[in-house]
């Protein structure tokens, strides 16, 4: 039952509404520095070992019971884009709204009725479906890695082989991501190590004429 409900979590058809973000790294395609298969799998390791621990890591500890609104405002404060803040907090509507179909008797919502953001909402839904912390800090750290992948594979039309290849050759790094969050136990214990172009690449985008995703 907890394998079935985390194939459901990491499916890439799963209506979370992620395959409309590519959370900065359409301007990061824009401006050249991620441009082939190579640049796009340092560009996700990269991200997966830093916003993407900040994120697997509230995940994880959203689904062992720590408090949301807690884990909400301790998310924010550590995400210093206005851009992705928001993107957060539509992403996590988007998992309230599906949760309200899968489990429709487990509302994803903070205390004042506001859909937590992304990371936090994925680990109440991960928990309502049957999945441990383990398994929900997985599920994070493989969406991470597969919807940076997927926007690299549609933004520089590559090979679907290959992108598919980077994917495999990630699993070690989605594994020790999301191991590395072992260990948490409050909102006071979210990681927050980044880089300036994860936040700068969202800025940067929102701002962009015309784009093919959202962020």
């Amino acid at each position: 039952m907890s394998v079935a409900a985390l194939l459901l979590l990491a499916d890439g058809r799963f209506p979370d509404g992620a395959h409309a973000h590519s959370h900065g790294l359409e301007a990061a395609v824009d401006a050249g520095r991620v441009c082939d298969v190579a640049s796009l799998a340092a560009y996700v390791t990269c991200r997966l070992w830093t916003t993407g621990r900040t994120d697997v890591a509230a995940t994880r500890l959203a689904a062992g019971g720590v408090d949301s609104d807690e884990l909400d405002a301790a998310w924010c404060v550590r995400t210093p884009s206005a851009t992705a803040r928001a993107t957060a907090r539509s992403l996590g509507r988007s998992l309230a709204r599906t949760a309200s179909r899968v489990v429709p008797g487990r509302p994803i919502a903070l205390a004042d009725g506001r859909p937590p953001v992304q990371p936090v909402a994925l680990g109440l839904l991960g928990t309502a479906v049957g999945c441990d912390p383990d398994e929900a800090a997985l599920a994070a750290a493989h969406g991470t890695a597969a919807t940076l992948s997927a926007a690299g594979l549609r933004l520089l039309s590559l090979d679907p082989f290959d992108v598919a290849a980077v994917l495999h050759d990630l699993r070690t790094d989605v594994d020790d991501v999301a191991r590395s969050t072992v260990g948490l136990v409050a909102a006071d214990d979210l990681p927050h190590a980044s880089t300036p172009f994860a936040e700068i690449d969202v800025e940067a985008q929102s701002a962009m004429p015309t784009r093919l995703f959202r962020s």
